[in-house]
C-alpha cells in the first residue's frame, strides 16, 4: 500500500523547470524515518519534497506552507521501517502538520505531528502472518540547516 501511495504522490507532484533550493535537516520521528534520521529536500516557493533516511527506515513526502508568514505547513509522508525479526517491514503513511519557528524557507527548528496508518511487519514466528493496519500518531522534532 505504501508503494502505491508514494508513486501517487510523486505523479501528482507539480515539479517544474524553475529553480529551487535543496535542503538538509536532522530530526526524530516518523517524518525523519524513525528514531533518528536525515531529511534531504527540494523546495520550490511554498512546496517541499523530501526523502528521509534514518534508523531504521526511509520515507518520501511533501509539505506545503499555508500561513501568511510561512510558519505552518501540512503534508503527506509514507515510508517503511526495517524490522529485525520479521518477515516483512513495517509500513506507514501519515497526514502531517509542522510549525517552523523561523519560517518554512529558513534554517531553524521544526516541531510537528501526524495522524495516519501504521502496519507492523509480520513476525517470523507466531500465528499472525497478516497484521492489521492501525490508526496512530507521530510526534516529530528536527532542525533544518
Amino acid at each position: 500500500m505504501s508503494k502505491i501511495i508514494m508513486i501517487f504522490m510523486l505523479l501528482l507532484a507539480p515539479i517544474s523547470s524553475q529553480g529551487g533550493n535543496f535542503g538538509f535537516s536532522l530530526g526524530a520521528g516518523l517524518q525523519y524515518s524513525g528514531v533518528l534520521g536525515t531529511q534531504f529536500s527540494f523546495r520550490q516557493k511554498n512546496i517541499k519534497y523530501h526523502l528521509s533516511v534514518g534508523v531504521p527506515g526511509y520515507s518520501l513526502g511533501l509539505e506545503k506552507s499555508f500561513s501568511r508568514y510561512n510558519n505552518h505547513s501540512v503534508g503527506l509522508v509514507a515510508g517503511e521501517m526495517f524490522m529485525l525479526f520479521a518477515k516483512e517491514n513495517a509500513k506507514y503513511s501519515f497526514a502531517t502538520y509542522n510549525y517552523h519557528f523561523s519560517g518554512f524557507s529558513n534554517s531553524g527548528w521544526v516541531i510537528g505531528g501526524g495522524l495516519g496508518l501504521y502496519k507492523e511487519g509480520a513476525a517470523s514466528w507466531g500465528d499472525d502472518d497478516d497484521p492489521k493496519a492501525k490508526t496512530t500518531y507521530t510526534v516529530d522534532v528536527g532542525y533544518k540547516f
